[in-house]
């Protein structure tokens, strides 16, 4: 209750109030937008600014911007820039004996080479890069039966 009396007295003691405060309360006079110099073209106006100068208590300035109108936006699709590229095939995993298999080979030892994927790929469970592996070594070691079984497990190497 004594909020709403203090607010009337100050609205009924303050003898200036600022344009935008009067015309809320109906005290004051509407500021009428300027006419556009162009009668035939309808002004819309955009946006008010409105400055107050709050410490002296003096009268606000207000400014409207009119705007011409203009033809609404035309949609276009957006621009993909062509096709999205590929991503490069992944590398075919080669198996750790396959490496150790090749290291030893390039060391010579291919007795090792042998007796490491001999009887993988006789099982017919090797990749072709250790067919090919153990083929070499078996061509090394002149191993006519080696050679013969990794032909009948996998053809494609020679």
């Amino acid at each position: 209750m004594t909020r709403a009396a203090f607010l009337v007295a100050v609205l009924a003691v303050a003898p200036s109030l600022p344009e935008g405060c009067a015309k809320a309360l109906g005290k004051g006079k509407a500021s009428q937008p300027a006419a556009s110099a162009d009668a035939s073209t309808p002004s819309v106006p955009v946006a008010t600014a409105t400055a107050t100068a709050a410490a002296t208590g003096t009268a606000t300035a207000t400014a409207t911007a009119v705007a011409t109108p203009t033809a609404p936006p035309v949609w276009a699709p957006p621009d993909t820039g062509g096709p999205l590229p590929t991503p490069p095939p992944p590398a075919p995993s080669v198996s750790p004996d396959a490496v150790k298999a090749r290291a030893l080979a390039d060391a010579g030892e291919h007795k090792k080479v042998r007796t490491l994927l001999e009887k993988k790929v006789k099982a017919g469970k090797g990749t072709d890069d250790e067919a090919t592996v153990l083929m070499e070594s078996c061509i090394a070691l002149r191993d006519k039966a080696c050679i013969d079984t990794v032909k009948a497990k996998h053809p494609a190497v020679e």
